[in-house]
């Protein structure tokens, strides 16, 4: 009974100090990014063009590092929570692109199953990029 009481608490004080924003701020940008790949995906993860490929891969590591910092600064989290926010905000990420990934013909009709594991690896490089905003320090 008390274990549960103070998970309970836990929970109330998790969601108390802002991490619902965090969710939807993932889940949010995740909607955006995903209309931008149906819209023009072939452009960018296009098998046949490994150098515009790479070229995306690299803008976007630091794309969404400085992304990630905005949105944190824009909620003023401190250093020593950003782990937390930052987890919070690639919880519905990471779970949307494994939905993304399994159900890839049917949500990006645009790109061709050649195309799959270039968006895997996308979206790894994102969140990749997102997480190294934990480790930014404060200006």
């Amino acid at each position: 009974m008390a274990t549960e009481t103070a998970t309970r608490s836990s929970v109330a004080s998790v969601t108390e100090r802002g991490i619902v924003p965090f969710l939807l701020w993932g889940a949010g940008l995740w909607a955006v990014a995903a209309v931008g790949v149906r819209l023009g995906g072939e452009f960018v993860l296009d098998p046949s063009a490994p150098v515009v490929v790479g070229g995306v891969y690299l803008v976007t590591l630091p794309a969404m590092t400085a992304l990630a910092l905005g949105i944190l600064r824009l909620h003023d989290v401190t250093v020593e929570r950003r782990g937390r926010a930052v987890a919070a905000l690639l919880l519905p990420v990471v779970a949307l692109d494994a939905v993304a990934l399994l159900a890839f013909g049917t949500l990006f009709p645009n790109l061709g199953a050649e195309a799959v594991g270039l968006f895997g690896a996308w979206v790894l490089v994102a969140h990749v990029g997102v997480l190294l905003a934990v480790f930014v320090p404060r200006e």
